[in-house]
Parts: C-alpha cells; structure tokens; sequence
C-alpha cells in the first residue's frame, strides 16, 4: 500500500483539489483508494460527501450518517456504542472508524470531523508522539487496512502542525504544493527536517 502526502504550510495553493484529483485518477485507474481528510475545514470531505453541520459548533463540519449504520445495532465488536458518524479523528478517541463508499467505484472516503480535529491541533509537544503520530501510523498499518487499499491519499491541515507532521513521517510520497516566489528555503528545509526526524534518520 503507498500513502500519499498532499501538504503545504499555507492555504489556497490547491492542496485539496490536488488530493480530490490524485484519489479520483488512481481510482479510475482501478486502484483501491482511500482518502483522509486531516483538515479541519474538512474541504476534501465534502467534495465526496454530503457532510452535516455540527450544531454545537457554529463552524463545525461533521461527517453525514454512514449509510451501514444501523440504530438497533449499537454495539460494534469492540463492545463500543457507534453513533452512526464516522470519522479520521476517531482514531484519536479510540472509536470505530468505518470509511465511506463515495460516487466513484474504488475511491472511498474518511471525512474530516471540524471541531475534534481542531481539538488534536491543540495537543501539547510531549502529547504529539504518543496521542497523534502514533495513531495514525497505527491505523495505516492495520492489516485490514492494508489488505484493502493499493493507495492511500491524505490532505493535510494548512498548518505544519499536530495534524501535518504525522501523515509526512509514515508516507511512501509527499507531494509538497507550493509557490517557489513566496516560499521560503526554511520551509522546504522544516518539512524535510519534520519527516526525517520521523523516521529516525540524521541528515
């Protein structure tokens, strides 16, 4: 299974809809895809999804009732209550995490959830490797997980951040969007420095 990264320090160079266009030209090409949305704004999510608005949170996006969700079936095999939603920020919580069927055959989704991933990107420094890098990279590795994907396409948050640095340190590709008139040398040198730190190398 190859992870692809699709990140950048800033909003509006077309992160996302470089992430939709990857996930649908490697579906159509029968691949078995699965995209995460790690930005809170949950962009990438409703470009697959009809996503609901969070009442408790006046700009909270939250993912729409799966369409397998079954309100008399309220255990799930780990003996957890399932409220129907599923999202990328479940794996935080330690709750079932059911990816979404979408309209394009091979290509499903794991929508954003606004508010709780805002939530992660306030994590402290010493919380980040245990409470952040170490989920996601526990997720992408589960066995049926790998068993079910050939690609896996993640648009990140606009910041380099809790929610940013994790996905760079597990990924096979990173595709860094960018404007080489206003980004800098230390950016590129930060997000290299991020992802070799990740993987324990020295440069």
């Amino acid at each position: 299974m190859r992870i692809l990264v699709v990140a950048q320090n800033k909003g509006g160079d077309g992160k996302t809809s470089l992430s939709r266009l990857l996930a649908e030209f490697f579906a159509r090409k029968k691949l078995r895809v699965l995209a995460i949305d790690l930005d809170p704004q949950c962009n990438l999510s409703q470009r697959f999804l009809t996503m609901d608005h969070d009442p408790t949170d006046p700009d909270g996006i939250m993912p729409p009732l799966h369409p397998d969700y079954d309100p008399n079936d309220v255990d799930t095999e780990e003996g957890q209550s399932w409220d129907g939603r599923s999202s990328i920020a479940d794996i935080f919580r330690a709750r079932p995490v059911v990816p979404y069927k979408t309209s394009i055959e091979g290509l499903d989704m794991l929508p954003g959830h606004g508010a709780e991933l805002r939530e992660v990107e306030l994590v402290t420094k010493e919380e980040v490797k245990q409470r952040v890098h170490s989920r996601i990279e526990e997720f992408l590795s589960l066995a049926e997980v790998q068993e079910a994907y050939d690609f896996v396409v993640i648009d990140t948050s606009r910041s380099i951040g809790a929610l940013c640095a994790p996905p760079l340190t597990c990924s096979s590709l990173v595709r860094w969007s960018s404007n080489p008139w206003k980004d800098s040398k230390e950016c590129y040198s930060s997000c290299v420095r991020r992802i070799a730190c990740g993987r324990g190398t020295t440069l």
